[in-house]
Order: C-alpha cells, then structure tokens, then sequence
C-alpha cells in the first residue's frame, strides 16, 4: 500500500517535485515502477497466503462467500489483483502506445476496482493514510487546469488546415478580449478535448510566445502520417481547408510544463528539430531574442549567446505553414545576430527560388558570408550577384531544379529587417505578467480549496451520523479490537475505510464538474453577446488571422537535401561548438533535440560519436 499510495502523486502534471527539478517525463517512470512494485508484492502476497492456506487445509473456509467469514473479502482480492494484473499487462510500452485509446480508458476504470477491491479485501482505516493525500492532489490536477481555462479562453478556437502542407493550425483566444490568457512559457503545452469526437484530452505543445500576445495561442499540429481514424485527421477534416478559418468547439486544459531548464545560463546552444518539432523552438528562440532586445535598450552587459538551429521539413511548402517565424528569424537583425539557422527539405517543391545548397554555401554562413562570396565574384559594384555551378538542370517547364543560382541582394537584409520594425519583442516583465499570474493564481488556490476542503469537512461531519451502529448500548463506536467477527467488519472496518475515499471523489468530482459547467455555460453567454451576428464574428477571426505576416515563397533560404546528421555535427565541430576547450575555457554548450524517436537516436549517436562536450538534452519538453 505504500507503493499504491505513491502512484497517482507521480502522475500529477502540477508537482511539487518539479521545484526539486523533476519533470513530468522523470516521474513517469516512477509512477511505471511503483506499478510494477504493487504488482509484484500483490502477486507475493496471494501466492504466500495461498501456499499458507492450503497447507492448513483451509481452502474451503478461507475461499467462500459465506458473509460469516473472510471468505468474500478474499475472493474480492482476487478481484482486485486480476485488475492490476491487467493493468499491468496493458500498460507494457509495446501494447500501450499501439492501443492507447483502450489503455487510458481500461486504466481508470481498472484503477477504480483495484483500489475498492484491495480496501474491501483488507478494510483497515489505516489503509487511506497512505492513499488519501495523493489522491486529493490527483482530484485537483485534474479538474484546476479546466475549471481555470473554462473561465479564461474563448469556447471556439480558429481552425484552419492547409492541405498542401498537412498542417493543422489552432488558435485558442481570451474569453473576453480584455484580460490576458493565463501567462504561458516556452515549452509548456495544453490538451484539447473536442467532445464530438472523443472524450479523451490530447495534449500539444504551445507555439507562440505569450508575451508577444497574451490574448491568444497558436498551436500547430502536423497530420502526415496519421491513421484516418486518428484524432488529429478527424479534427483536421472539419477545418477549413486552403487556410479558410473555421470556428470549432473545444475545451482546454492546462497549461503544464515543468520549466527545468534555464538555457541562457548556456554560452552556445544547438537545437536539432524535425519537422513539427520546430514549434517547440519556436517561443525559445523569440524569449532570448526578446531580452537580448531588451539589455541592448539598456545599460545592462549584452548577452554573448550563440544558438545554432538546424531544422529538417518534408516538403518546401511546410516551411511556409511556418513562414512567419522562419522568415523573420532569418531576415530579422534582432535575431540574425546571435542565431544561426540552417534549415533543409528532404522533398522539396518544384519552387525552388533561393534555396542554397551545401556545396554552395558553409552550414552556418549568414547573410555576412554569402555577401563576401558575392562581392569576390564580382568586379563591379552592382546590387545582386549571380552565382552558378554547373551543370544546370531544367525541369519540363524550362525553370532551373539544379539550385545552382543564389541571388543575393546587398540591401535585402536591411529591407527585410524593417518588415519587423513594428513588431516588438516584448519581454514577461514587460507584459506585466506577473499581474495576469496572481489573477490566475488566486482562481486557482480557491478551486483547490473547494475540491479538498468541502468533501473533507463533509466526511467530519459524517463522522458524527452514527454509521457505525452500537455495541452495548454504546453508539459510534467499533470494537474491532475486541470483537472481530464480519458483522462488526461490515459495520465499522468498511465504513472506516471506504467512506472517506469514496465521499471525497464523489464530492470533488460533483463540485468540479459544477464548476467546469458554469464556466463553459457563462462564457458560451459571454461569446454570443459580444458577437451579436455572423459578420462580426468573421470580421473577429479575420482581425486574429492578420497578426500573422503573408510569406512569399522562395523567401526562405534552405537546403534542398536531406539532413546528414553526423555530418552537421561535424560541421558544429568545424566551428569549435561543444568542444572541450570551451569547456575549459568555461564556456558551456546545450544540446536540444526534437522529433521523432529515430531522429533524436541519430542526434544523441552522433554528438558520442563526435566526442562533444555538451549538455544533451533527448527532450521537446512536452508529453
């Protein structure tokens, strides 16, 4: 029962272990072996009582469902233990990620008739001390971050989907326009539940940067790949396609994060992104900038970080569903500065204006560099040079596929630059988040209050209601100690028991689930009444949609090959990045990898293989 009471407390998303620097995916395990731990003692414990009571030759008194005996409560631990055996069968990796869907549901339901059954086998009032306060803590992780985000977002988000790219675009937004979503970090993620389709939340990491824009957050999900009868492909057929904008109901909850890692405390960090794994990066890369931006408006010393970002796309159009953040972090001087991007695409798209090769340019060359290149070739003082490679390849309609030309234009960058002039990057203090933070804070410290104080003091009183029964004329109270007889078992060790578990869940469970409904239900009546018609709620979703810059194609430079990993590496190693004599001289090098599981094996082999001196980070941050 002590692993038993550590279970749920390992699976909360809002943890106190996290202060100590635990995260979500360092308890995870945890919680797995706590599971394997009460499944191991449970089976111990059967087989010892087993092998005990056969060689008394008691089987037939100890195994019944006479209600003299322990009988039935003894058939009920059978019961109890075929529940976590099963749960332990389901919750092998190999079964649990193909059959999620039947893993989350059979592991609540499971959970519940382990528990009941393992108190009513063995009904010691003692048991809840080690079960209750894990799983007042569960109760309120679970229902806090709805309840909260009830209160706080809009109940339709903006769904647009681009078939071309298979990118999926959510926009949650501000319930009331005016106050703030709750303040969110880079890193954190949120879960969506759209009730038409299932029950289940599904959680995705948080793409924008709140400071930037308290009154919304932009998701991206990546849908290639997924099964048609997936989650994220239903979700993508009822948005708008051709990135017309569809309002969907959703729920939220959140937001979760752990928020370990403080990498500016890094004097060089190296990100390696597949894919849809960029929006991880993404408010990283705009939180630096951002107080970097801020420490050279004032006298404090400059930042001297360095972060290389080496990113891998499917297709040249998906760099487009990213464009607005690709485009500036390569164009921007705020960024181009300190940050070196080396983007590429394994398939791209007969469009191939402006993409650079690897024999034509170094890995991390930067606008400076290619200029040089340029202004070597040339003998005249023109504002564009042409650089070709033979041969040259044309495609059917006579356009050049080879990549053998890079245009480059002396005042690109600067015009370029001024695209973002009104386009501040503001910092946390500078959105004065922590105003928006006690706001949030002070909901959420009285939602807590109400799922663990009300059902607890209801169980006080409970106390008192003579549940118990009489013994000698003397009412509540239970002589367990002296009369140990199952009638006196199923007045008072049951009741003892079980009373407080199953009081606090129902209470909690009753006042959350209030409150989540007056929450939905009053911002529903709030939505209406600020958009009173149609046309104001299109002209709504136009004005959050044009926060977004237009990208031309062909104005991001990349790669039009696929990404050599250990060749990258080796390009980092070229440069001195995460070498030893970095490390000597006390400089400190961070390696963050995200993607798939495969492409992450690659990274992690390769920095081993290169002898790097750096911090390794196999992590994206969310679930």
């Amino acid at each position: 029962m002590g692993s038993c009471g550590m279970i749920l407390f390992l699976v909360l998303r809002r943890s106190m272990l996290h202060a100590l620097g635990f995260t979500y995916q360092d308890l995870l395990p945890l919680h797995r072996g706590m599971g394997f731990a009460f499944i191991f003692w449970s089976v111990v414990h059967t087989i010892g009582y087993m092998v005990h009571i056969i060689a008394e030759d008691a089987l037939a008194e100890e195994i019944n469902f006479d209600g003299e005996t322990r009988g039935p409560q003894n058939i009920l631990g059978f019961v109890a233990l075929a529940a976590v055996i099963a749960l332990g069968i389901l919750s092998i990796p190999y079964i649990r990620r193909r059959f999620y869907v039947v893993f989350l549901v059979t592991h609540r339901y499971l959970t519940v008739i382990t528990f009941a059954g393992t108190l009513m086998h063995y009904p010691y009032f003692m048991t809840w001390y080690y079960v209750i306060p894990s799983m007042c803590l569960f109760l309120a992780d679970r229902f806090v971050p709805k309840i909260i985000q009830s209160f706080s977002v809009a109940p339709e988000v903006i769904c647009t989907f681009n078939n071309e790219t298979d990118i999926l675009t959510i926009v949650i937004t501000s319930r009331s326009r005016l106050e703030p979503l709750k303040p969110y970090y880079p890193g954190d993620y949120i879960s969506l539940q759209l009730r038409s389709l299932s029950e289940i939340y599904h959680p995705f990491t948080i793409a924008s940067y709140w400071a930037e824009d308290p009154y919304s957050m932009t998701l991206y999900i990546r849908t290639f790949g997924e099964h048609r009868n997936s989650w994220t492909h239903a979700v993508s057929g009822l948005c708008g396609k051709g990135g017309e904008p569809v309002m969907l109901p959703m729920n939220v909850e959140g937001v979760f994060g752990d928020r370990r890692h403080d990498y500016l405390c890094s004097d060089v960090v190296v990100l390696y992104a597949a894919g849809a794994a960029i929006t991880t990066f993404m408010p990283l890369i705009k939180s630096i900038a951002a107080q970097i931006d801020a420490k050279s408006a004032s006298s404090e010393p400059q930042s001297t970080i360095k972060v290389y970002l080496i990113c891998t796309f499917r297709y040249e159009s998906e760099l487009y569903a990213y464009g607005d953040f690709l485009h500036q972090i390569t164009h921007d001087s705020r960024f181009t500065s300190w940050l070196w991007a080396d983007i590429y695409v394994s398939r791209p798209s007969k469009s191939l204006l402006h993409a650079i090769t690897a024999d034509a340019e170094p890995a991390f060359g930067g606008d400076e560099k290619i200029m040089a290149k340029a202004s070597a070739n040339s003998n005249t003082d023109v504002d564009a040079e042409i650089i070709s490679i033979e041969p040259v390849q044309l495609d059917a309609h006579g356009r050049d596929i080879s990549i053998a030309a890079i245009v480059v234009s002396k005042n690109e960058h600067s015009n370029s630059s001024e695209r973002y002039v009104d386009r501040s990057l503001p910092t946390f203090l500078a959105s004065d988040s922590a105003t928006v933070s006690t706001i949030h804070a002070r909901r959420d410290l009285l939602i807590t209050a109400a799922i663990l104080l009300i059902p607890f003091g209801a169980f006080i009183g409970l106390r008192y209601a003579g549940l118990e029964g009489t013994w000698d004329g003397e009412s509540r109270w239970c002589r367990t100690t002296q009369i140990y007889d199952q009638n006196m078992t199923n007045k008072c060790m049951w009741n003892y028991t079980m009373t407080p578990g199953v009081l606090h869940i129902v209470a909690a469970s009753i006042i959350g689930y209030l409150l989540i409904f007056v929450a939905r239900w009053s911002s529903r009546r709030d939505t209406k009444s600020n958009m009173e018609s149609v046309d104001d709620q299109a002209k709504y979703i136009r004005s959050v949609l044009a926060s977004q810059l237009t990208i031309p194609d062909g104005s991001i430079r990349f790669k039009p090959i696929r990404l050599d990993v250990e060749k990258s590496i080796q390009e980092l190693v070229a440069h001195q990045v995460g070498m030893s004599s970095d490390k000597k001289n006390g400089k400190t090098t961070a390696v963050i990898v995200g993607g798939p599981d495969s492409f992450l094996d690659a990274v992690e082999q390769g920095s081993k293989k290169a002898a790097w001196s750096v911090e390794f980070h196999r992590e994206t941050w969310s679930p």
